[in-house]
């Protein structure tokens, strides 16, 4: 009956930390009226439906290699996590970066803080998050499962 409770709520965990670490990039309006645009058109919404989509992602990638390849543990499962913790934040940031100027979504000559800039700053903020969530994981794992 409760075994899903914990996949859920550590999703939902991640979840509420990529919204909190996220939060910073609202702070400039570059970036806040791009997402307040899409999907819905409220910004509220749309922050906590592209956070879910950020988390979703993230989370289909890391459990997908274990339904591709079968479970790993030790070392690999060390390197994956790690890709996945902070690789994956920087690769999204590169993806927007990249894909708003090549379709002329950023616009350098708007006044104020450039917005890729922020969302750098914030993927390595969500980066370290998220790392150093692993890394308190693994170590508490580590505690539990300690046979000595």
């Amino acid at each position: 009956m409760r075994s899903w409770l914990w996949p859920v709520g550590s999703v939902l965990g991640l979840w509420l930390l990529a919204g909190l670490t996220c939060l910073p990039a609202l702070a400039t309006r570059q970036v806040r009226e791009r997402i307040e645009r899409w999907p819905t058109g409220r910004l509220g919404v749309n922050y906590t439906v592209l956070i879910g989509l950020l988390v979703v992602i993230q989370t289909g990638l890391y459990l997908g290699r274990a339904f591709v390849q079968g479970p790993i543990g030790g070392q690999p499962l060390l390197r994956w996590t790690a890709l996945m913790a902070v690789g994956y934040p920087i690769c999204v940031w590169a993806l927007i970066a990249v894909g708003g100027s090549a379709t002329g979504r950023w616009d350098r000559s708007e006044p104020g803080v450039d917005g890729r800039l922020v969302l750098g700053g914030v993927a390595l903020l969500y980066a370290v998050a998220t790392g150093g969530l692993a890394a308190l994981i693994v170590f508490l794992l580590f505690v539990a499962y300690f046979p000595g």
